[in-house]
């Protein structure tokens, strides 16, 4: 792939995300992948881990828009900046259970 492929498939899963559209990012996510939550310690393997983990965002934050401010290509690397923006109205779901919203 191109860089510009590159970068143009990196935006798909934030645009996918905005639009709620969690099956339009998933055809691009390997049967093998990983999903390393930092804070949580989290990690997830698999299309269906990649859903639930945008799923429990939007089900936290249901209006969260992501704002793409910077994307870098390098290679097979996209670098991607972004801005996330919502009111946290739902709970979030965690490893060790459930925060509840503070709004």
């Amino acid at each position: 792939m191109s860089l510009n492929d590159n970068a143009t498939l990196a935006r798909t899963f934030y645009d996918s995300f905005n639009s709620r559209d969690f099956d339009r990012a998933l055809v691009h996510v390997a049967p093998d992948c990983e999903l390393l939550n930092v804070p949580t310690g989290e990690t997830s393997h698999g299309p269906e881990a990649f859903r639930q983990f945008d799923a429990r965002w939007a089900t936290a934050f249901p209006d969260v828009m992501v704002e793409v401010t910077n994307l870098i290509p390098a290679g097979d690397w996209v670098c991607v900046e972004f801005t996330g923006r919502g009111t946290n109205n739902g709970p979030l779901a965690v490893p060790a259970g459930q925060i509840p919203p503070t709004c």
